[in-house]
């Protein structure tokens, strides 16, 4: 039997969208949730503000967060539940043409960087136990929930647009992060201050 030719295009309709959802999930720069690229900020700009006013202003609030930003890989992994991950980015400060002084007096940072909880559920709060994270916080609207494997640093550092030694998936000139700032804290007795936040948008 012969198939009417509005069949024909509604089967190769479907058979090229299809095709086409697979490979956009596959590419690069890909897009997800929701991002405020007009008002993002650095890890600089929260280091110059000192840590308590930074505290003040960001814990609690949705942030969009810009490069130059490198991905450090998975910083803690949830093995009870799959595609789980704490993945971390960085800025070393060394290379900036001032000193940012640290909370500890005579101590100046010496990087900062941002520590991203994925797919994370309600059991965020018992990793951020410890931190002085305060627990009305934690809740967040619009959270973004990641199919593709986010966790498996093998695959993650293995495609990107930076010229390199090292390409990472989240390795790119257009890398932005949204999420809601749980903490603000310092590390290694001030050389160091990060930001652990919830994604609610991300591209790269």
């Amino acid at each position: 039997m012969k198939m009417p030719n509005s069949v024909h295009f509604y089967c190769l309709a479907a058979v090229v969208g299809f095709t086409f959802s697979v490979l956009s999930g596959c590419k690069p720069h890909a897009e997800h949730g929701t991002l405020d690229e007009e008002n993002a900020i650095t890890v600089v700009d929260i280091a110059k503000m000192g840590l308590a006013e930074a505290k003040k202003r960001y814990e609690g609030k949705v942030v969009t967060f810009k490069g130059p930003l490198e991905p450090t890989g998975v910083a803690g992994m949830n093995g009870a539940k799959p595609n789980t991950c704490i993945q971390g980015f960085a800025m070393r400060f060394r290379s900036l043409p001032e000193k940012i002084p640290s909370s500890v007096p005579g101590t100046n940072y010496q990087d900062g960087g941002l520590y991203v909880y994925f797919n994370f559920g309600d059991e965020v709060a018992e990793w951020l136990s410890g931190r002085g994270t305060d627990p009305q916080v934690i809740p967040v609207e619009n959270l973004l929930t990641l199919e593709e494997d986010v966790c498996d640093t093998s695959h993650v550092c293995s495609e990107g647009d930076l010229a390199g030694d090292r390409k990472c998936k989240f390795s790119s000139d257009r890398f932005l992060i949204s999420g809601k700032v749980m903490v603000i804290h310092e590390e290694g007795q001030g050389a160091g201050i990060k930001v652990r936040l919830r994604p609610t948008g991300l591209r790269y």
